[in-house]
């Protein structure tokens, strides 16, 4: 297993999206004791100091982390990106989705350890069932302008860039001894899928 450490590198946690399947701003639903937010921030806390939230200017403020106002506000996580990317102090970035309290300190030690292994990458993505997680990836810096270019261009899909650059995938049988049960992949888009992650964290005692 590998042991967790502080890392050369930065956070950046998207929290402007509108939510409109949850009905509220996922970024302050109340799992125990602690924002949804405030989950993924102690968690990437363990690894980094260098950590950034990227809100709607008309979001409400957060007590945790870096906030920094979204400066293409309602064009989605690339445009999130792109702003985060123009803020940290570390050359490599995780890129994380607000809606992933559960994501595990271990998950994102391999994620990095990936990248700092492969300097022809300029990004580290894990695959989990046939599908990609740009949004629990780690990047490069050095993206952000070719983001904004995107941007320019109305190319405002994560996808847009995956294809675009030189990717290392992980996949489930490379990351799995780092989280055995993937609780790492459980977002919450829905009142039901918020429900089944409460469930889980009261199962393991972990409500706090």
């Amino acid at each position: 297993m590998l042991k967790t450490q502080r890392a050369k590198i930065s956070a950046v946690i998207l929290a402007g999206g509108f939510s409109s399947r949850m009905g509220q701003d996922k970024a302050l639903l109340q799992i125990g004791h602690r924002t949804c937010v405030g989950r993924v921030v102690s968690q990437v806390l363990q690894i980094t100091n260098d950590v950034w939230i990227v809100r709607r200017p008309d979001q409400s403020l957060l007590d945790e982390g870096q906030v920094i106002v979204d400066i293409h506000p309602g064009q989605g996580p690339l445009a999130g990106m792109e702003v985060g990317l123009l803020h940290i102090h570390e050359p490599i970035c995780f890129v994380l989705s607000v809606d992933l309290p559960l994501v595990r300190v271990e998950l994102l030690q391999f994620l990095y350890e990936q990248m700092q292994d492969d300097t022809q990458c300029d990004a580290v993505i894990p695959e989990y069932e046939g599908r990609l997680y740009p949004l629990l990836g780690v990047y490069r810096q050095t993206l952000q302008p070719m983001i904004a270019e995107m941007l320019r261009q109305n190319k405002r899909r994560v996808f847009d860039l995956i294809n675009a650059i030189p990717v290392r995938v992980c996949t489930h049988e490379q990351w799995k001894v780092y989280d055995p049960l993937a609780i790492s992949f459980l977002m919450m888009n829905t009142m039901d899928e918020m429900k089944h992650v409460m469930d889980l964290i009261e199962e393991g005692g972990l409500l706090s």
